[in-house]
């Protein structure tokens, strides 16, 4: 007997095939079986009919990385169905700063306990800050070789990538050749860069070619973070700047962009 049986939902399973139509079996907290399970008995039954059955949705962009400490049960997520939390973003991260390690990080997080998945990238504003302070000038070789040693150990510790705010003190102060130093760091990871460009107005096209230039730089999978038309002067322009995106798509290089899941520019 199951312990729990989902009737005839629509399921969507996460896979990018079309929505169709199964009952779930659940068994010791694990999907047991997905089909008509018609006959089959279980404990408790839910009748789905006319409903859309998902598994736990990823917020790619969220600054939860205190809070998760301070709010462990993370029920603002959950009850939205977020399961699966990305932190880390806008060139802003825990380390080196409030902790001196991800492991440490990581194992405080862990001692807490929290209900949903974290993951993270290290901050490349905070990074720079820590290696060069607020310096507005391009790092020294001895600076970027201290960059590319926190992005390694930051890596070995388990974060997924790098993460830019080119609109703020520090981050901003890097150009495309210093975070294409520091990011390829992450090529022998399959690592992601993430950008907060560096505007998303006026500039939102070339602060697009930006990120883009640092994907054909480096190879890495790059990640435009909330891409938006902030400015009405460039509204009306989505479908021209989604172009720049697939064009480079169309060259071989792995662009993603992600948006604000409400009304927003």
């Amino acid at each position: 007997m199951l312990d729990t049986l989902i009737r005839n939902a629509t399921i969507v399973d996460g896979t990018g095939g079309a929505p169709y139509r199964a009952s779930v079996g659940l068994q010791d907290g694990r999907i047991a079986e997905i089909g008509a399970l018609e006959g089959a008995q279980a404990a408790e039954a839910v009748a789905a009919d006319g409903l859309v059955l998902a598994p736990g949705f990823i917020d790619i962009h969220t600054h939860s990385d205190m809070t998760l400490l301070a709010v462990p049960d993370c029920l603002s997520m959950v009850q939205q169905g977020t399961t699966t939390m990305v932190g880390g973003n806008c060139g802003f991260s825990m380390v080196p700063g409030e902790f001196p390690t991800f492991a440490e990080y990581f194992g405080a997080i862990e001692r807490e306990g929290i209900s949903a998945n974290f993951c993270t990238y290290v901050g490349h504003g905070t990074i720079r800050r820590a290696v060069m302070g607020l310096d507005s000038m391009p790092p020294t070789p001895e600076q970027m070789a201290g960059m590319r040693k926190f992005v390694a150990r930051s890596l070995e510790e388990g974060v997924v990538g790098l993460s830019s705010g080119l609109i703020y003190v520090p981050s901003m102060y890097g150009d495309v050749a210093e975070l294409s130093q520091a990011a390829r760091v992450l090529q022998a990871y399959d690592g992601v860069y993430t950008s907060h460009i560096r505007g998303e107005g006026e500039t939102v096209f070339a602060a697009v070619a930006e990120a883009i230039e640092v994907g054909r730089r480096t190879g890495l999978r790059v990640q435009i973070s909330h891409l938006k038309m902030e400015s009405s002067l460039m509204w009306g322009r989505a479908e021209e700047l989604l172009d720049l995106i697939r064009r480079a798509r169309q060259e071989g290089l792995r662009i993603n962009v992600d948006q604000y899941p409400y009304a927003a520019y």
